[in-house]
């Protein structure tokens, strides 16, 4: 069985593949950070709760109401609401991406 060469192998990044990535990674924990202070300034506690575990833990509405002893359905207005203004901080402080121009949209 013949190996592939670093310059073959489907798995091998180049240096400069490798510093993009490092950059794209310095930035997302950058815009991390600002959305996590964000929740802080402008959500309620409700709609940081409902946030966290619909977009960081990953759990869905049902799961998440469960948790929070709430229903699905207030969690997903919370999630929405709470989206809505961390969408309306990042315009105003001109955080992310321009969804004018045809670039990806924010996560939130």
């Amino acid at each position: 069985m013949n190996t592939l060469d670093a310059k073959r192998s489907s798995w091998a990044e180049t240096a400069q593949e490798i510093e993009v990535g490092l950059r794209q990674g310095k930035e997302n924990n950058r815009l991390l950070a600002w959305v996590r202070s964000q929740m802080l300034l402008q959500l309620t506690e409700t709609e940081q709760q409902c946030i966290t575990l619909y977009y960081f833990r990953a759990l869905n509405y049902r799961q998440a109401g469960t948790l929070l002893h709430m229903n699905p359905s207030s969690v997903y207005r919370a999630v929405r609401r709470g989206t809505r203004k961390l969408k309306k901080a990042a315009q105003q402080s001109g955080i992310g991406p321009d969804t004018r121009r045809g670039i990806q949209k924010p996560m939130f």
